[in-house]
């Protein structure tokens, strides 16, 4: 796989994700996708957050009730913005 999963039992329970060298080696693979995603995907004012020195990737949201459900949209080919690598 590319993931191995370690649980800390400690209180409260943790639970921790790590890539193997299998994963490691997406890396590229990984980057070049986001870079894509982020041109052509990201809405604009859309702050997608790359924490450095990792491979992981979130977006910054508010906060949203318990239970809330976000509205789904659809992107048609094409429309989102593209920046040239």
């Amino acid at each position: 796989g590319v993931l191995v999963r370690g649980v800390d039992t400690g209180v409260p329970i943790r639970v921790s994700y790590a890539l193997t060298e299998k994963g490691k080696a997406l890396g590229g693979v990984v980057e070049r996708i986001e870079r894509w995603a982020h041109g052509w995907l990201a809405p604009r004012g859309v702050n997608l957050h790359r924490r450095p020195a990792s491979h992981q990737v979130s977006r910054r949201t508010p906060p949203r009730p318990m239970g809330a459900r976000r509205a789904a949209r659809t992107v048609p080919a094409g429309q989102g913005r593209r920046h040239d690598a």
